[in-house]
C-alpha cells in the first residue's frame, strides 16, 4: 500500500500468490498501524476489478471493517497510475537488472527497494524530499503545510490506496 500524499509505501505482502487473503493481510497490516483506536469515520476501499478484490473473504473483511468497496473502471490503469508507474519502476530498476531465480532471494531487494523509497528517494511531487521526512514535516510544522497549500490535497494510500483527508479525518482506501 501506498500513501501517495505523501508517496510513503507502508504496506506489502510479499507472497508467492495474489488472492483476496494476500490483500487482507495489507489492508489489514495498514489499518492496525494507521487506526489503531478503530475505524476513524468513513472509509471507502476503492481498487480494480482483480479476482482478489471480488473474492468473498476479501468483501466480506472489508465490510467487518467497516470499510465500504469502490471498484476503478475496467480496462483503466490510469485510475491506479501511482501504484502502476512504481511497479514498473520496481521491475525495471531493481528486480529485471538482478539475476534472482530463487523466489525467497527477491525478499531482501525488495525489502531495500521499499525502503529506498521511504527514507531516502526524494520525490518532487513532495518538495524533492523522501516520503519520510516529508511526513514527518507535514505532522510536525503548520508553517511547512502552509507553505506547501496543500488544504485541499489529500493523504492516500495504495495496494489498494488509503486516502485520508488530513482535515476531516475521512479516510478513503483505494
Amino acid at each position: 500500500m501506498s500513501a501517495q500524499f505523501m508517496k510513503e509505501w507502508v504496506s506489502y505482502e510479499f507472497s508467492r500468490t495474489y488472492t483476496g487473503n494476500d490483500c487482507i493481510k495489507a489492508v489489514e497490516s495498514v489499518y492496525s498501524n494507521r487506526f489503531p483506536d478503530g475505524n476513524p469515520g468513513q472509509i471507502v476501499l476503492r481498487t480494480d476489478n482483480g479476482p482478489q478484490y471480488v473474492s468473498e473473504i476479501f468483501k466480506t473483511t472489508v465490510k467487518h471493517l467497516g470499510i465500504r468497496s469502490e471498484y476503478i473502471q475496467k480496462h483503466t490503469p490510469e485510475d491506479n497510475r501511482d501504484i502502476e508507474s512504481f511497479h514498473n519502476s520496481l521491475k525495471t530498476a531493481n528486480i529485471w537488472i538482478t539475476d534472482i531465480k530463487i523466489f525467497e532471494n527477491a525478499k531482501s531487494p525488495i525489502e531495500y527497494v521499499f525502503k529506498d523509497y521511504n527514507t531516502i528517494r526524494p520525490h518532487s511531487s513532495i518538495s524533492f524530499l523522501p516520503p519520510d521526512e516529508f511526513e514527518r514535516r507535514w505532522n510536525e510544522s503548520d508553517e511547512f503545510r502552509n507553505d506547501l497549500k496543500l488544504s485541499d490535497r489529500k493523504y492516500h494510500c495504495s495496494i489498494c490506496r488509503l486516502i485520508m483527508d488530513l482535515d476531516t479525518n475521512v479516510a478513503i482506501i483505494i
